[in-house]
């Protein structure tokens, strides 16, 4: 099977609904939406039109102590900057629900 990779395009949205429903989250649109903003970037694998696989890379920095924990062992080092990001999402019975997720920005020099 040959499978291509590709950024997410809004003509995409529609499509990843049918074959990987979200409900009424609209998650793949979030995600769309911070490719858009500039926070990262949403892949989209294909397989004969058909969306098959889906990734996001964050430029958001590590998102768990233990990716902080790898990055500081790859040499690279804490900023200071941190924050709580917060994400609403609303479930199948429509109560909404807000996730509080811990980001801190790590940097490293590149010769």
């Amino acid at each position: 099977m040959e499978v291509d990779v590709r950024e997410c395009e809004e003509a995409d949205l529609d499509l990843l609904e049918v074959h990987a429903p979200t409900g009424a989250n609209r998650y793949h649109e979030s995600r769309f939406r911070r490719q858009q903003a500039g926070s990262s970037t949403f892949l989209i694998a294909w397989s004969g039109g058909i969306p098959v696989g889906s990734g996001e890379v964050l430029r958001e920095g590590p998102r768990e102590p233990a990716a902080a924990r790898l990055y500081l062992r790859l040499g690279y080092r804490e900023t200071g900057c941190r924050y709580d990001d917060q994400f609403p999402w609303i479930d199948e019975a429509g109560v909404r629900h807000v996730v509080v997720d811990p980001c801190r920005f790590l940097t490293k020099t590149l010769a």
